[in-house]
């Protein structure tokens, strides 16, 4: 297939940038292909394949990795690229090669930040088979209670080489195989991982809802929530508004319309049909020219009529939020308007529900955000569910943070996952989920991803990867969850490689812990141009990817991948426009 040999081409090309730096003789060790401690395969800060290495009383406190190396000199040279985790304090640590240390004391690694480090080591520890380890010296920390000294990267060579010329492959993918043996996407255990899985429609119309639902319903998804701007009056004129494309108003206190009324009508009964539970949400104070008073009547009367009118169709599953917002950060003011209107809910129907989205939904970082969980402790009503969207925006989301986040706030939590969603940027996001521990679903009662939009129809991608892990986060398998996926989603195996191409050349942010805005396939393209001498690499990345697009062109279905091919064909202008400024006009 002619991708499959443009990539070819593509990976020599880039092999001999690099300089010979890895020539014969140098030897490059990812952190997961050392045994011992603990493995993230997933990414870890900006990197992927990571082993990280606790202290002693883990009992995970050793990486150990078998190299050859024929020196040719009296010294060859290690080379460590290694980070701190949630550690104020350097770890006293042992290297060594065959049991001869060659570097003992603490780290030299920054906190949070990945640096190389350079060691020097005598040619007389060499035998034929070496083992290098790297030990964590400090006796106390148990794992997932202490920070952890993480390692990327392991480069021996005979000869010196530049440390900062070692870093990341510019074009590195996500590895899958589209027939990496058997996988069944939402292997069901003892009962689903997360007991609610679907997703928060980002600006969605009504007809996207729609369009949506037997696909939710196809994956084992059972929750739908309106995104608050979906309800916004839409109008010609859109802006950006914090990153953000949205419509023009939040006239949250006039009527819904009665063609979009009549619209989610349509949406909660063909959630009924499909066994979905709907959830009604309003934001008052997100983007608003008239900020919600806590205690103003009239305020309270005007959201309150939504709610009711929501009700009236046979919604049970209520949200409010509070998020992103700049106006009214009043804890108490929040939870008393809340609580009250839940209690209205109530009384027509005992059952409603309530979800509440604070304006600090990621982690108490500070005592004004501490102070504000606790004022939301003490006066939400205490079934109500809570988003939280993980601790950081988008790279690893771990039991830890979920389970200090619900001490907290003192409530039952639903993690509202901010991926795929772009924004409304011009990118796209298609890797499958990674960096969430399974373990999430023992704090929390579900998982509702928030997609991408406009670019609808390629939410299905990463969704299924989503569903996937939220019905059964401990069998889960990105890679081979991605490649079931674009199996599901194609008729054909040149339309799943086609398919697959489009996820390489557009990971997603999840894999670089980006915003929502960014686009790795441009990302890619530029960091080919910080090569020197890449002219030709660069021009071979633009030839794969109009292979791609006029492939996809050829190949795809308009109803599903059109966005893809618009978004491909504006973003190779871009980069085309890059190379012309970089090294010339393209021939």
């Amino acid at each position: 297939m002619q991708i499959t040999c443009q990539k070819t081409i593509l990976a020599v090309l880039l092999a001999f940038s690099s300089a010979g730096l890895f020539a014969a003789n140098v030897t490059t060790l990812n952190g997961t292909d050392f045994k011992g401690a603990d493995h993230f395969r997933d990414i870890v800060q900006d990197r992927q394949n990571v082993g990280s290495v606790y202290p002693v009383e883990s009992k995970r406190n050793t990486l150990t990795a078998e190299f050859e190396l024929e020196p040719s000199a009296d010294n060859f040279f290690v080379y460590i690229n290694g980070s701190y985790y949630k550690n104020p304090q350097k770890h006293s640590v042992n290297f060594c090669i065959n049991e001869t240390s060659f570097y003992k004391g603490n780290t030299k690694f920054s906190n949070g930040k990945w640096s190389w480090e350079t060691f020097t080591v005598s040619s007389d520890v060499l035998t034929e088979k070496n083992t290098i380890k790297l030990e964590n010296l400090e006796e106390k920390g148990l794992y997932g209670d202490t920070g952890c000294f993480m390692v990327w990267q392991c480069v021996i060579s005979e000869k010196p080489l530049e440390p900062e010329k070692l870093q990341p492959d510019p074009l590195e993918q996500f590895g899958f195989d589209l027939e990496a043996g058997q996988y069944n996407l939402f292997t069901q255990g003892p009962k689903p991982g997360f007991k609610f899985r679907g997703i928060k429609g980002w600006n969605f119309s009504v007809e996207d809802y729609m369009d949506i639902i037997p696909f939710m319903a196809e994956n084992k998804m059972n929750f739908l929530m309106n995104c608050y701007l979906s309800v916004f009056p839409r109008t010609e004129k859109m802006l950006t508004f914090e990153n953000c494309l949205v419509p023009h108003h939040n006239n949250w206190w006039e009527d819904i319309s009665n063609s979009e009324k009549e619209g989610y009508e349509k949406i909660v009964q063909r959630c009924r049909e499909n066994d979905i539970i709907f959830c009604f949400s309003m934001n008052p104070n997100y983007h608003s020219t008239r900020a919600f008073d806590y205690k103003n009547e009239q305020d309270f009367n005007d959201l309150l009529k939504h709610y009711l009118w929501a009700q009236s169709i046979g919604v049970r599953w209520f949200n409010v939020s509070f998020d992103d917002i700049k106006t009214g950060i009043d804890p108490k003011g929040q939870a008393q308007s809340v609580s009250r209107l839940l209690g209205i809910l109530r009384e027509r129907d005992s059952e409603a529900q309530m979800i509440f989205c604070p304006t600090y939904y990621r982690g108490p970082y500070n005592d004004k955000e501490r102070e504000y969980l606790e004022a939301l402790k003490e006066h939400l009503p205490e079934d109500t569910y809570i988003f939280w969207t993980g601790a950081g925006r988008n790279q690893r989301i771990t039991k830890e943070e979920a389970a200090e986040y619900k001490e907290a706030i003192g409530r039952r939590l639903i993690l509202w996952d901010n991926y795929p969603v772009n924004n409304g940027s011009n990118t796209m996001h298609l890797g499958p989920l990674i960096g969430r521990d399974p373990q999430i679903a023992q704090i929390a009662d579900g998982y509702i991803s928030n997609p991408m939009w406009p670019q609808v129809s390629l939410n299905q991608l990463p969704l299924i990867t989503a569903a996937d892990f939220a019905y059964n986060p401990w069998q889960y398998d990105a890679r081979k969850s991605i490649a079931a996926a674009i199996k599901k989603l194609t008729n054909s195996e040149k339309q799943a490689q086609i398919i697959r191409e489009l996820v390489n050349l557009y990971q997603g942010k999840i894999y670089y812990n980006r915003e929502s805005g960014f686009n790795s396939f441009v990302y890619k393209f530029n960091k080919i141009t910080e090569i020197e001498h890449s002219r030709t690499i660069a021009k071979a990345f633009i030839k794969h990817s109009e292979t791609v697009l006029e492939d996809a062109a050829e190949n795809l279905p308009d109803d599903k991948f059109k966005f893809a091919r618009q978004r491909l064909s504006s973003d190779l202008k871009a980069i085309k426009r890059t190379y012309d400024r970089v090294y010339g006009t393209i021939e």
